[in-house]
């Protein structure tokens, strides 16, 4: 039997003047910092790629590990 598919999880634009970023998966939810919201307006907001992709590596890295 087959695992199920963990959401893929990215980086979005935010803002067009002050760019901002956000860590998003594809199934509609934001990363919080501590947990996934649906709710947009919960998601945290970065200003800095480099910490947004430090954030990124790591979450992706504990998705690897088993449960």
């Amino acid at each position: 039997m087959k695992r199920p598919r963990s959401p893929k999880i990215g980086i979005q634009l935010v803002g067009r003047q002050f760019l901002r970023f956000v860590i998003s998966a594809d199934d509609g939810t934001y990363w919080t910092g501590s947990e996934w919201s649906a709710n947009r307006r919960d998601a945290l907001l970065y200003y800095h790629i480099e910490l947004v992709r430090s954030d990124l590596r790591k979450l992706k890295r504990n998705r690897r590990k088993p449960q």
